[in-house]
């Protein structure tokens, strides 16, 4: 029994590192890395067009800046620039829609977004499990819109996007809230910056004083 238990546990340790893998893989997909994206999650995804694939792309990017900023206040009549800049992604016609239905309701545009992934399916993207020991609703691991508004749920406060604006991936998982950069190698440029302007402010400082002494005799 406890075997069994355990075996459950590491299941679904394994679906959550698995779940959270495609968000970041899904948000960080480049029109030309899209067989490279099939080749390792066709085996649930193959009935969507590579068209479908962009769309949910697009949708989760919008979620996934969204998520890490207030409320834009735009001018009336704003266009796809005034978004880009207020949010930090851009709008593409696949998302343009459902950014302007947010600006008419209070309802938040990541809770919009989710929900219209909910709707993709009518009803069919869920898997009850009901054991004695065991009952839940997951979403069904072949519905990817019902996987995604999960995830985004599940990771919604570890949803970070990379302070290097040379990443090619920058959209990931935080390790810690603090997080600003997605690995070493992107918070290199950001960590040598910041030693030339302390070593400007401290040891400059010093240093000038020093120069300005008269020498001995």
């Amino acid at each position: 029994m406890q075997s069994r238990h355990r075996k459950r546990s590491r299941d679904q340790i394994a679906s959550d590192a698995k779940t959270g893998h495609l968000l970041v893989e899904l948000a960080n997909l480049r029109e030309d890395g899209i067989s490279r994206f099939r080749s390792r999650w066709d085996k649930y995804f193959n009935r969507y067009s590579n068209q479908e694939l962009l769309t949910r792309r697009d949708e989760l990017q919008l979620l996934w800046s969204r998520q890490l900023r207030l409320r834009p206040q735009l001018p009336r009549n704003f266009t796809d620039e005034d978004i880009q800049n207020a949010i930090g992604t851009r709008i593409t016609e696949r998302t343009r829609g459902l950014y302007k239905s947010s600006q008419h309701t209070s309802q938040p545009l990541e809770e919009l977004i989710c929900e219209h992934w909910l709707s993709m399916e009518h009803g069919k993207g869920w898997l009850v499990r009901w054991e004695p020991r065991l009952k839940s609703i997951t979403p069904s691991p072949r519905c990817l819109p019902v996987v995604m508004a999960v995830a985004c749920v599940k990771f919604a406060n570890r949803l970070g996007v990379c302070r290097n604006r040379e990443c090619p991936a920058p959209y990931f998982l935080l390790a810690r809230r603090d997080q600003k950069h997605c690995s070493d190698a992107c918070a290199r440029p950001s960590r040598r910056i910041a030693k030339l302007k302390w070593w400007h402010a401290h040891m400059g400082r010093q240093a000038g004083p020093k120069a300005d002494r008269p020498g001995r005799a």
